[in-house]
């Protein structure tokens, strides 16, 4: 994934091995299975941060619980409460990865844009202020400017974190990575399900290298994955 025959993606690179270099906060935006995860950590790795690279999907956690997650709680803050370090906390001198930020509550951003005004939290049921300097890193599979439209994110939060925008580009824009892609991904997949010689029948198929090139590729890298691992276990592919 960190070399391309496209320009589109060389491009995409550049810039990202660019903004590695600083201690800026970024907003990763990509369609589904574009990959963002990756290049999240893959900007925490390459960074000069030495903390830990902490994430959070904002989608997968429930809005009640959302809260104690990213800023910890003392032990009896509310019924059944245990004492817990937030992610914002851990994430001190690291990433703080928010995944999927378009899903956080509104009344949640809120407290977000408070805590990267002040870097750093208090934890529910305590008065004490913990400072936390970490790199947000956040991403969306939305455009955030249409979600503020419709007040579902806010707008003074989206300008907070938005100090360097990078869009993924679609696998369909990428189309001279495709089979490259899908070579790599069936080696892959070879090594796991113990198979072999599927990745070098590829150039043999003519069939199935044009239905590669001209599929739409709705989940991007994600899908593609997903059919190298068929295709090497000699299953239908779908496409």
């Amino acid at each position: 994934m960190l070399s391309s025959k496209s320009i589109l993606m060389q491009e995409f690179i550049k810039n990202i091995n660019i903004i590695c270099r600083h201690n800026i906060d970024i907003l990763l935006e990509g369609r589904t299975g574009t990959g963002k995860d990756f290049w999240a950590k893959y900007i925490h790795q390459q960074s000069s941060v030495k903390g830990k690279f902490i994430a959070i999907n904002c989608a997968a956690i429930p809005e009640n619980l959302a809260e104690s997650e990213l800023f910890g709680c003392e032990a009896g803050a509310y019924t059944g409460a245990r004492k817990r370090i937030g992610k914002i906390e851990l994430a001190n001198n690291g990433t703080l990865y928010l995944d999927e930020i378009d899903s956080m509550p509104v009344n949640l951003q809120v407290k977000l844009l408070r805590v990267l005004q002040d870097k750093g939290c208090e934890r529910i049921g305590s008065s004490t202020f913990i400072a936390s300097n970490f790199r947000l890193i956040a991403s969306t599979k939305v455009n955030l400017v249409e979600l503020i439209e419709k007040n579902q994110f806010r707008e003074d939060l989206y300008y907070r974190i938005n100090t360097v925008k990078i869009n993924i580009p679609l696998l369909k824009q990428r189309k001279e990575d495709i089979l490259d892609l899908f070579y790599e991904y069936t080696v892959q997949a070879e090594l796991k399900f113990g198979v072999k010689d599927k990745a070098v029948l590829l150039e043999k198929n003519r069939q199935l290298i044009d239905k590669l090139l001209t599929h739409e590729w709705q989940g991007n890298i994600r899908e593609l994955i997903a059919i190298t691992q068929r295709y090497t276990l000699d299953m239908p592919l779908y496409i």
